[in-house]
């Protein structure tokens, strides 16, 4: 899910300017896109995706530029920003892992964590959306805790 558009041009402002958008296209036809933060150190694919089926390679593309861009003015690391170590080998986060490691960065363990700062209200969100989707709402760390 992306954020909202407030959020996003205040973050974009806080960045002062240190964010890129990319796009590739094949005949005219949006394939996919990255927005990328930066500093001097990283730039992290935050953002992105592509359409149901791209043209084969956009994406090796697009990230291929993006690399080429960010060498250019001297940033020194191309952040994926995370994958699933070890995902069902039929589910998406699959193949996203595979398209990610092909370029050949490592993988490394890190650590999710989550606090509930206000239980009353956390309870009233999660009751609203069971109401409205018949589903309880799940993040990524209980996704991730349903895993094992």
């Amino acid at each position: 899910d992306f954020i909202g558009k407030k959020e996003f041009d205040d973050y974009c402002e806080k960045l002062d300017n240190n964010i890129e958008f990319f796009l590739v296209k094949k005949d005219g036809v949006a394939q996919g896109a990255g927005i990328l933060p930066y500093d001097q150190h990283s730039a992290y694919y935050l953002w992105g995706g592509s359409i149901k089926k791209p043209h084969i390679g956009s994406m090796n593309f697009l990230h291929w530029k993006a690399m080429m861009h960010f060498k250019n003015i001297g940033v020194k690391k191309y952040d994926f920003v995370g994958v699933r170590l070890s995902p069902d080998k039929l589910s998406k986060l699959y193949g996203i892992k595979r398209f990610k490691t092909r370029f050949g960065g490592p993988t490394i363990e890190g650590v999710i964590w989550k606090k509930t700062l206000n239980k009353p209200k956390h309870f009233l969100f999660k009751l609203a959306i069971f109401i409205k989707t018949k589903k309880l709402p799940s993040d990524i760390i209980e996704k991730v805790l349903n895993e094992k």
